[in-house]
């Protein structure tokens, strides 16, 4: 018999959770890899459909969980896709700008070689982590991603969530990842542009 119920918990990191059935408070465990849809990550809070059958030690645990409905939090297609435009937009601008101030002489060849390999390194741990979702193993930290983003890796980390579609429906996620875009700009900003460094450093003084 299938039963709709909802995500009541769920331990992204472990890949685990329980489900609560609608017509009572009964609870069952339920495992990543129960779902049926595995390109969308579970959250708490979704409504879901499933059956319950019995584990190796005779728990119940919940099989065949599906979505019969949209996540009431997810962002829209129409908004991300505009993201996804303004995302890619700046990274264009970005590499422009960075190759402008390579053969300017404004940075080091060993500044674009960190930024290259900082994202060839983030792009194959979002592949990693995606990987791990889908399987329903032990994930890499959203912290240790973001640090990498920040550390001049958010260029691969784009890349990898174009093509992947990983880390792109989790609002919250995108949020703290703009920030790091926003912050690793900035500082290579006023690291290759001493006239934009020295009025940024007379206004603090200023102040």
């Amino acid at each position: 018999m299938r039963l709709q119920g909802k995500l009541s918990h769920w331990n992204d990191a472990k890949g685990i959770g329980t489900i609560t059935w609608n017509a009572s408070n009964d609870r069952v465990f339920v495992h990543i890899s129960a779902f049926t849809n595995s390109r969308r990550r579970p959250a708490e809070g979704d409504i879901v459909t499933y059956e319950v059958e019995q584990d190796q030690n005779g728990k119940l645990k919940a099989v065949r969980v599906s979505f019969p409905q949209s996540r009431p939090d997810t962002v829209n297609r129409q908004f991300k896709a505009k993201r996804g435009l303004v995302t890619g937009s700046v990274t264009a601008l970005f590499l422009i700008y960075v190759s402008g101030a390579l053969l300017t002489g404004r940075i080091e060849r060993s500044v674009a070689g960190i930024y290259t390999a900082m994202s060839i390194i983030t792009f194959i741990t979002y592949s990693i982590d995606k990987n791990a979702a889908q399987q329903g193993r032990w994930r890499i930290k959203e912290s240790t991603l973001h640090m990498m983003a920040l550390f001049g890796g958010w260029p691969g980390a784009w890349v990898a969530q174009v093509i992947t579609r990983h880390k792109t429906v989790k609002a919250s996620f995108q949020r703290v990842f703009l920030g790091t875009l926003i912050i690793n700009i900035l500082g290579f900003i006023l690291y290759s542009s001493p006239e934009i460094s020295h009025t940024v450093l007379t206004f603090l003084i200023r102040v």
